[in-house]
């Protein structure tokens, strides 16, 4: 799904006073130029946990092209972000020792030259909305005292080829579940070409300072960074959750950690089993994403080893997309069905390969995306013949048995007078997407014993 409210991907200056600019600009280059001797970094004892010890992703976004949202100077002909410095922030999912941070130029044309990275504990954030344990979201502050160095191999910067992922060195920074972490990263000579990765709904602001013209800039997405991993003892294990708009947050308040995983991830450390409360979310989720067509990036289908195979400690997968494959085809009985066949054939496809390495896949049902009475204009994915076919594609998620377990979002998130939509009071007014409260009600749809009744994996003979 695309981000039908202004403002969804916006990106503005500050009207900073004097004093405030000072003090990002203090803000954003101390993390890189007033760091202590950086040491190599030997295997410490204190982290081997157990002998089965391993990584897992404790955070995820799912790379896609970012370029198009940058304006001068951060987008210039000579490169993109030169002499530039990106603050973000991030949500851990699990308490952890150490962590690794994954950078990624997937969608670069040419090198990623990172010059420079550091990482440490978040200030407050400006933003009133960061409240409770995101109180650090979004913020342009760093606590200087937790300031570290990120290396690569022993190197401060590290060269990307296009299309290439890049790991850091283990860092020895103890990390709590749903607490903030602050990346920043400065780029010398910039990203060369038109393209560079990022994550465009964010739902969280990231700082830029270009350090040539002193220009702050703030966009909710996130630029290069594509996963956390913690460093966890073999209990410990990472959800992925492959999805569209509503699980990469649309509707969402920016920097209040609200979108549907969120909520899920705070019921299962506050009401989960042991086991529940041992697994990390990544959200591996992209506004716009098809199940069988790439867009600005890749197909549902075609992400799965990059997304979910290729990612570190993930023991358990959920599939929730589908709505745009069916919102782009024609509202005709030949479109639907040709969509039903081949999203039949996907889920049973990207099921498969999953099983194949022992992990279960959960499913979950489409929910409605009607205006009043198929009204186009108000809903723009309405149609009679979609709906039809919606309500079959449901009907197989819940009963083909493919799935290892189903939580059914349509059910929970309907009209009851008019199920082809959904509840206004849970929507944002696009009958597609909902606001927090809507997705407070998926988050407690979902069964946590899943997790304890699927530790052991499943086979993957089929």
């Amino acid at each position: 799904m695309s981000a039908p409210f202004p403002g969804a991907l916006s990106i503005r200056r500050y009207r900073l006073q004097p004093s405030m600019l000072l003090l990002l600009r203090f803000a954003l280059t101390v993390a890189l130029f007033f760091v202590g001797p950086v040491l190599a970094v030997p295997r410490p004892a204190r982290w081997l946990l157990s002998a089965r010890s391993h990584w897992i992703d404790l955070w995820t976004a799912q790379p896609s092209p970012a370029a198009g949202s940058l304006t001068g100077p951060f987008n210039t002909t000579t490169g993109i972000l030169v002499n530039t410095t990106i603050r973000q922030t991030l949500r851990v999912t699990l308490d952890a020792p150490a962590i690794r941070i994954r950078v990624s130029n997937n969608f670069g044309n040419q090198a990623l030259n990172i010059t420079r990275m550091t990482v440490g504990y978040p200030g407050q954030s400006l933003d009133p909305n960061a409240t409770g344990t995101s109180t650090g979201t979004g913020s342009p502050f760093v606590q200087t005292d937790s300031l570290q160095s990120v290396t690569f191999s022993g190197n401060q910067s590290i060269s990307l080829p296009d299309g290439a992922l890049g790991v850091s060195d283990p860092i020895s920074m103890p990390v709590k579940s749903q607490s903030q972490i602050s990346i920043s990263i400065y780029l010398a000579t910039g990203q060369g070409g038109s393209n560079i990765t990022g994550h465009l709904t964010s739902q969280t602001t990231t700082e830029a300072y270009n350090i040539t013209g002193g220009t702050v800039l703030a966009a909710n997405q996130w630029y290069f960074l594509s996963a956390v991993e913690g460093w966890l003892g073999p209990e410990a294990s990472s959800f992925a959750i492959v999805g569209d708009s509503v699980t990469d947050g649309v509707g969402t308040t920016v920097n209040a950690n609200n979108r549907w995983p969120d909520q899920l991830l705070e019921r299962m450390q506050s009401e989960g089993d042991g086991t529940a409360r041992n697994v990390a979310i990544a959200n591996e989720a992209w506004n716009g994403n098809k199940v069988l067509l790439d867009g600005s990036g890749a197909s549902g289908i075609s992400r799965i080893e990059r997304d979910v195979l290729a990612q570190s400690g993930v023991a358990y997968a959920m599939i929730f997309e589908g709505v745009n494959d069916m919102g782009h085809a024609d509202n005709t009985v030949e479109a639907q069905q040709k969509i039903y066949d081949s999203l039949v054939q996907a889920y049973s496809q990207m099921i498969t390969r999953m099983h194949t390495f022992g992990i279960p896949v959960f499913g979950a049902t489409i929910t409605p995306f009607n205006g009043p009475n198929y009204n186009v204009t108000l809903g723009k994915y309405s149609g009679n013949i979609r709906e039809q076919y919606r309500q079959k594609i449901n009907d197989w998620i819940r009963s083909s048995g493919k799935y290892d377990y189903v939580v059914d979002f349509d059910a929970v998130v309907r009209n009851s007078s008019a199920p082809y939509q959904i509840n206004a009071t849970l929507g944002i007014g696009d009958y597609l997407h909902f606001n927090p409260t809507g997705y407070k009600l998926m988050a407690e749809a979902f069964d946590l014993t899943v997790f304890s009744m699927f530790a052991g994996g499943v086979d993957g003979y089929e």
